[in-house]
């Protein structure tokens, strides 16, 4: 259900997005996940885009893109602790929005942005054919 990346995509997102790592007590990464803020220059990955929002609301919505937990950390909360550090970040740049796109078939995603009230708005294709859900929170 997963859709890659492609290493530009990725070295894109490095250099222009927010990156948090979760480090467990060995040092290895149990998880990350990723903001493209609202602030962003190129607002060509904003999932607002799907809404054929126009510039100056894209300038005040943020996209949560996704989070991985590495299976062996997985059940611990870390994607949940994520999703509030995140949207956190999202506020304090100044977004009145934010958006997420979830795999139907990841009810523990679903359920972690249920928790943080974003609702369903959409579902559609995505990256490359796979069924998404569209969720979006205004505060």
């Amino acid at each position: 259900i997963y859709a890659p990346f492609t290493d530009e995509e990725t070295r894109d997102q490095l250099e222009n997005d927010f990156c948090w790592l979760a480090f467990a007590e060995n040092g290895d990464i149990a998880g990350f996940s990723f903001l493209i803020p609202n602030n962003r220059e190129d607002q060509s990955n904003n999932y607002g885009r799907y809404f054929d929002y126009d510039d100056e609301h894209l300038a005040r919505t943020a996209s949560m893109d996704f989070t991985i937990v590495v299976p062996q950390y997985r059940g611990y909360g870390l994607q949940r602790v994520s999703n509030n550090i995140r949207h956190g970040e999202a506020a304090k740049l100044g977004a009145t929005e934010a958006i997420t796109s979830i795999s139907p078939s990841n009810p523990y995603s679903y359920n972690n942005f249920l928790i943080l009230n974003f609702e369903i708005v959409d579902r559609r294709e995505l990256y490359g054919g796979k069924d998404r859900y569209l969720l979006r929170k205004e505060f």
